[in-house]
C-alpha cells in the first residue's frame, strides 16, 4: 500500500472527519429546506474537513474522488469562497482534472491561487495532454480515460454518470475522425433513441462540425446536391431510420455509435429489439467500427456480448463531474428526509430533518424551486400538462420580456391559441414532451438556459430519459413510476443525473415529492446510487431460462405468447421471431439464431415450418420485422390475389387515404395488434363498443392534411372541427380509456391538441409508417413499378411534393421546405426527378428576414454549403 493509499484509509476510519461531514451534510440540508440554522461547522473544523478532501482526491477509488468534490461542492454552498476555500478547491479540482469546475470558481472568486510546484506542474501537463480535439477544452480525468480509450479499439463499450459528459466526448472523438481520409465516400451513424434527440444533436453537430466537406443529416436518404458537394456524413438517426438506410444502398457507414445502449437490453422497451436489428446488419455489412455510450451501469461489456465481442475492451466509471443532494419531502406529513452520502459505498443513509414544509406539492415545488432553475419529472403526458397547469395558475405572473412574449405568439400561431402552454409561460413555467414540435421544444429549452429568463420551472415526462440535454439545479420527481411500472434503477439515475449543471454549479439537488400517498412507497430507488447490472436473455448463460426463446417459439408457430409479458415485451419477442426467421431464411450463422436453437429444442422444427408457410422476402422481412409473419404473408397474398385493386392511388394529386387504412385495419389485425398498450391506434373503448374501424376516419383526417404539408395549428383546427362534427372524443382519464361528449371547451381543445402531436409522431409517423411501408415493399416485389406511390415516404416527410422530400433529405424541417418552396422557390433548383440540384446560397440568405425562426434555421443550413462551391 503506497503512502496515499494510507491516508485515505486512515481518513475513512477517522470518526472526526465521519463527524465533520454528517455535521455538513445535515447543514447543507437544513439550508435547502429554510430551517434556521444552527452553529454550523467553526472555521477551524471547516478547515480540518478540506485537509481531509484534499487527502481523498488522492485516492485510487472514485468513491474516494467524489468524497472530495463533495466536500468542496458542500462547503461552497455555506460558506464564502474566501482564499482558503478557493486554494483547496483549487488543488482538489486539478487533481480530479475538473477544469470546468476550476473554471466556475474561476468566475465565483477571482484568479485561481498558484498550486506547490508539484501540484502546478500536474496541472499544466493535464491542460497540454488532456485537451479537446480543437484545442478549445480539456477534458476531466475520467472524461479523457474514456476518450483515449475510445481510439484503440475497433469495438468498445462505456458507461458513466449522467453528469460525466458522454456525449461531449462522443462529438470529440467525432470530429477528431472526420478530419482522416478513411472516412471520405463514408459515414458515421449516431444511433438514438427518439426523433426529439435527433434534432438536438443535428443541432449541437451543425455548429460545432466546421469541416466544409461534412453533411449532417437525418434523413436515410440523399440528394444530388448532398452527394456533389460533400464526401463525408454525419447522420443521426433513429433504429427504424437506420434500418431504410441500409436498404438504399447508400455510403457504407464506417463507425456506428450508439447513444442510450440500455436501450438494446431493455426488454419492457418494444423497439430494443429493433436496436438490436439495426446495429447488427450494419455490423454484417460494412464491418462498421461499434461503440456503446450508456449510463452508469457496472457491465457495459454485456453489449458487445450481445453482438458477439465478448473479449473486447469496456469501461465502467463512477467519477461525478457534478455532487447531489437528495432529499425526500412528503407534503401530506409535512416532513422532508435528506440522504447522506458520508461513508464510502454506493447506499446513502436517510435522516429527518425538523422543519416543517408545506402541506401541498405546488408549496414545495415554490419553497424550494426558489431563485433556480427546476425541472419537474412526471409520468405521461396528460399528467405532466394539468400538473404544469396547476402550478403555473399558483404563481403570480411574471414580466414579460422580448423573448418570452416572441415564444408566446409563437407557440399561439404554431399550435394553438387556447394551448394551456401560453397560459404556463406567462407565469414563468413551461411543459416539455417528445411529442411537441421540434421548433416549441428548442425554444423552451433555450429560454430555460438562460439565466436571465424568467422561465424557472418545466414540467418534463421521460423524454429527459432518452439521452435530452437539459440539465438544471433542482430535479423534482413527483413519481417512482415511468409508465406503467416502477422505475429501473438505471432509468432513475439517468433521470436524476441531470440535476446540477457543469460550469454553473458545483451541486445539483434531487427532491423526491409524492403526488399521492401511493406514490415512493419504496424508497430504494433513493438510497442506491449505483444501478445493478444490465441483463439480456440474449447472452443470459443459465440454461434453464427458457421462456422468452419458448414463447418466441410460439410467435414462429402463429400461436399466442404467454401471459406475463408487458405489451413492449410481446412486441419484442414477435419481433425476435421474425429476426431468427429472417436470418435463418438467409443461413445466416448468427448469434441470435445459435441462441434459439440451444435454448427451443424444436426450435429447428419450427424454422423449418416457418419456412414452408411463409413466402415473404427476406428484403421485405429485413425492413419490417416489428410486423408478425403471419400478417406480412396476408398482405402478400392479397396483392398476388388483387393486383389491380393494390393500385389504389394512380394519381399522386387525388390521394386519399380513407381505403388504405381500411385495407390495412383489415390485413395486419388493428383491432388485435393496434388496441393495446400506449398511444393505441384504435381506442379499444371503441372496439368493445363495435365500432373500431370508425376511428379510421379520424386517422384519415389527420393523415390528409398533413401530406397536403398543412401545418399542425391547421391540423388541430381541422380534429377540433372533426370531433364536434362526430360530437364526442375519447382520450385517457387516469390511464383508463374515456369517452365524453366533445364540448368545445379549453379542457377539450387542450386534450385534442394533445392528441394530434402525439397522433402525428406516434400515430402516422411511426405506427401507421411501417404497415405503409411493408405493404408498399410487398407491392413492389409483386408488381414492380406498377405498384402504388409510397404512402409511408409521404407520411414520413407530411408532403406530397417531392420537392419538399428533396429539400427535407438535404436538412430542411418540413416547415422550411415548405416556406422555401412557397416565399423562395427563385433561389432553388430541382432536377427532372425533383431533387434539389442547387441552392443561390448567397441570394437566399440575403432574401431571407431576420430574427424568423424558420428564416434562422434555413440560414444555419445553408451554412454548411458556403465554403464549398463547386469547381
Amino acid at each position: 500500500m503506497t503512502l496515499a493509499q494510507e491516508l485515505v484509509a486512515d481518513v475513512w476510519a477517522s470518526e472526526y472527519f465521519l463527524e465533520l461531514q454528517d455535521q455538513l451534510e445535515r447543514d447543507v440540508a437544513q439550508a435547502f429546506v429554510r430551517q434556521p440554522s444552527a452553529e454550523g461547522l467553526s472555521p477551524a473544523e471547516v478547515n480540518d474537513l478540506l485537509r481531509f478532501a484534499d487527502l481523498l482526491s488522492y485516492g485510487d477509488t472514485a468513491d474516494d474522488r467524489n468524497m472530495a468534490y463533495r466536500v468542496i461542492a458542500q462547503v461552497s454552498q455555506l460558506h464564502a469562497i474566501d482564499f482558503e476555500l478557493r486554494a483547496y478547491a483549487t488543488a482538489i479540482l486539478s487533481k480530479l482534472g475538473n477544469f470546468p469546475g476550476l473554471e466556475y470558481l474561476r468566475e465565483l472568486g477571482g484568479e485561481l491561487p498558484v498550486l506547490p510546484i508539484e501540484r502546478e506542474i500536474e496541472r499544466q501537463a493535464k491542460l497540454l495532454t488532456q485537451g479537446t480535439s480543437d484545442g478549445q477544452l480539456v477534458f476531466t480525468d475520467a472524461q479523457y480515460e474514456i476518450r483515449r480509450a475510445l481510439a484503440t479499439s475497433d469495438f468498445f463499450s462505456f458507461s458513466g454518470p449522467t453528469s460525466i459528459g458522454k456525449s461531449f466526448i462522443l462529438k470529440d472523438y467525432i470530429k477528431s475522425l472526420l478530419e482522416t481520409e478513411e472516412l471520405a465516400g463514408k459515414a458515421i451513424v449516431v444511433l438514438v433513441p427518439t426523433r426529439a434527440l435527433i434534432t438536438q444533436l443535428i443541432d449541437d453537430f451543425r455548429r460545432e462540425i466546421t469541416d466544409s466537406r461534412v453533411h449532417v443529416g437525418a434523413f436515410p436518404q440523399t440528394t444530388p446536391l448532398l452527394q456533389r458537394r460533400f464526401d463525408r456524413s454525419v447522420l443521426v438517426l433513429t433504429p427504424e431510420r437506420l434500418i431504410r438506410y441500409l436498404s438504399s444502398g447508400s455510403v457504407p457507414v464506417r463507425y456506428l455509435f450508439v447513444d442510450e445502449a440500455q436501450k438494446i437490453a431493455a426488454v419492457k422497451d418494444e423497439r430494443s429489439s429493433l436496436y438490436y436489428h439495426a446495429i447488427y446488419e450494419t455490423t454484417r455489412r460494412y464491418a462498421t467500427q461499434l461503440v456503446f455510450a450508456s449510463p452508469n451501469i457496472p457491465n457495459p461489456g454485456i453489449f458487445l456480448d450481445i453482438f458477439g465481442h465478448k473479449e473486447r475492451p469496456s469501461l465502467s466509471l463512477q467519477d461525478r463531474t457534478v455532487s447531489q443532494n437528495r432529499y425526500y419531502v412528503n407534503p401530506r406529513t409535512q416532513q422532508a428526509s435528506y440522504f447522506k452520502a458520508s461513508s464510502a459505498g454506493g447506499s446513502l443513509e436517510e435522516h429527518e430533518l425538523d422543519h416543517q414544509l408545506p402541506g401541498t406539492v405546488n408549496g414545495v415545488l415554490a419553497t424550494l424551486g426558489a431563485q433556480a432553475a427546476n425541472l419537474v419529472y412526471c409520468n405521461g403526458t396528460g399528467p405532466t400538462v394539468e400538473l404544469a397547469r396547476a402550478f403555473a395558475l399558483s404563481r403570480p405572473l411574471v414580466a414579460l420580456t422580448p423573448a418570452l412574449e416572441s415564444l408566446i405568439e409563437f407557440v399561439s400561431t404554431s399550435v394553438h391559441v387556447d394551448y394551456y402552454l401560453i397560459t404556463c409561460l406567462r407565469h414563468g413555467v413551461a411543459f416539455h414532451h417528445g411529442r411537441m414540435p421540434h421548433e416549441v421544444r428548442a425554444r423552451i429549452e433555450a429560454m430555460f438556459l438562460d439565466g436571465s429568463s424568467p422561465l424557472d420551472f418545466i414540467f418534463c415526462t421521460s423524454t429527459l430519459l432518452e439521452g435530452v440535454n437539459l440539465p438544471a439545479k433542482n430535479i423534482f420527481v413527483l413519481t417512482e413510476k415511468h409508465g406503467g411500472a416502477p422505475f429501473e434503477q438505471v432509468d432513475f439515475e439517468n433521470l436524476v443525473g441531470r440535476a446540477g449543471r457543469l460550469t454553473r454549479e458545483f451541486s445539483g439537488n434531487v427532491i423526491c415529492v409524492p403526488v399521492d400517498e401511493s406514490r415512493w412507497t419504496d424508497k430504494t430507488l433513493i438510497t442506491t446510487t449505483r444501478p445493478s447490472e444490465a441483463v439480456s436473455f440474449l447472452v443470459d448463460s443459465n440454461k434453464r431460462r427458457t421462456s422468452e426463446f419458448n414463447n418466441i417459439g410460439r410467435v414462429l408457430a402463429g400461436e399466442e405468447i404467454a401471459s406475463g409479458f408487458t405489451v413492449g415485451a410481446r412486441s419484442n419477442l414477435a419481433t425476435y421471431g421474425s429476426l431468427i426467421f429472417l436470418h435463418h431464411l438467409e443461413n445466416t450463422e448468427s448469434p441470435l439464431v445459435a441462441k434459439f436453437l440451444e435454448k427451443s429444442t424444436s426450435g429447428a422444427d419450427l424454422l423449418a415450418a416457418a419456412a414452408e408457410s411463409t413466402r415473404v422476402p427476406a428484403a421485405v422481412i429485413r425492413a419490417s420485422p416489428s410486423i408478425k409473419l403471419n400478417y406480412q404473408q396476408r398482405a402478400l397474398e392479397y396483392i398476388e390475389t388483387n393486383r389491380e385493386r393494390s393500385q389504389l392511388f394512380p394519381d399522386i394529386e387525388q390521394i386519399e387515404i380513407g381505403p388504405m387504412l381500411a385495407l390495412l385495419y383489415e390485413l395486419y389485425g388493428w383491432e388485435k395488434e393496434e388496441s393495446g398498450g400506449r398511444d393505441p391506434l384504435i381506442p379499444p373503448g371503441l372496439i368493445r363498443a363495435g365500432y373500431g374501424t370508425s376511428q379510421l376516419k379520424y386517422w384519415a383526417m389527420v393523415a390528409n392534411h398533413w401530406v397536403k404539408a398543412e401545418p399542425l395549428s391547421r391540423i388541430i383546427s381541422y380534429s377540433i372541427h372533426f370531433h364536434q362534427d362526430r360530437g364526442y372524443i375519447w382520450f385517457k382519464l387516469n390511464g383508463v380509456p374515456t369517452k365524453e361528449d366533445f364540448v368545445r371547451s379549453p379542457r377539450h381543445i387542450n386534450i385534442i391538441i394533445e392528441q394530434v402531436m402525439t397522433d402525428i409522431d406516434n400515430g402516422l409517423r411511426h405506427k401507421i409508417f411501417r404497415y405503409l411501408q411493408n405493404f408498399f415493399d410487398l407491392s413492389r416485389h409483386v408488381l414492380g413499378d406498377a405498384a402504388a406511390p409510397n404512402w409511408a415516404e409521404l407520411i414520413e416527410y407530411g408532403t406530397t411534393d417531392q420537392r419538399s422530400i428533396s429539400l427535407q433529405n438535404s436538412g430542411f424541417s418540413r416547415a422550411a421546405a415548405r416556406l422555401i418552396i412557397e416565399e423562395y422557390i427563385d433561389f432553388v433548383s430541382f432536377d427532372a426527378r425533383h431533387e434539389l440540384d442547387e441552392i443561390d446560397i448567397d441570394a437566399l440568405r440575403t432574401a431571407l428576414p431576420e430574427g424568423n425562426e424558420l428564416a434562422e434555421e434555413i440560414r444555419s443550413v445553408i451554412a454548411g454549403f458556403v465554403e464549398l462551391a463547386d469547381p
